[in-house]
């Protein structure tokens, strides 16, 4: 009698793995034991990078200066000042996305 099709792939499988390298697993190159996202780099200013900053002072002066129009000026507010809210955003999000995956032992550097 054959063997199963799924039974025969699983034989494959341990028998491949048999031969890789020590350290070597399925599920990827990444270390098990990787440390788990730190969320303080979202809020903490001093965690916060320069894009998140700018990002930041940039949503809060353009909520500031959206309210002064409104209620002030109600009939001056740009058609597309709601844009600004979402480049900031997404400003926000890259300053992040460098933040936490950005090489750690790198530094800051100022040239001047």
């Amino acid at each position: 009698m054959a063997t199963p099709a799924p039974l025969l792939l699983a034989e494959n499988f341990v028998q491949a793995l048999a031969c890789c390298p020590p350290g070597f697993s399925p599920a990827g190159p990444y270390p098990t034991n990787a440390p788990a996202l730190n969320f303080e780099k979202l809020y903490r200013p001093s965690a916060l990078n320069s894009f998140q900053f700018i990002a930041l002072t940039g949503l809060i002066m353009s909520a500031g200066a959206h309210l002064l129009l409104h209620f002030f000026w109600p009939q001056s507010l740009p058609a597309g000042f709601v844009w600004l809210y979402v480049c900031w955003v997404a400003f926000y999000v890259f300053g992040t996305l460098r933040n936490y995956f950005g090489k750690p032992g790198e530094g800051h550097h100022h040239h001047h």
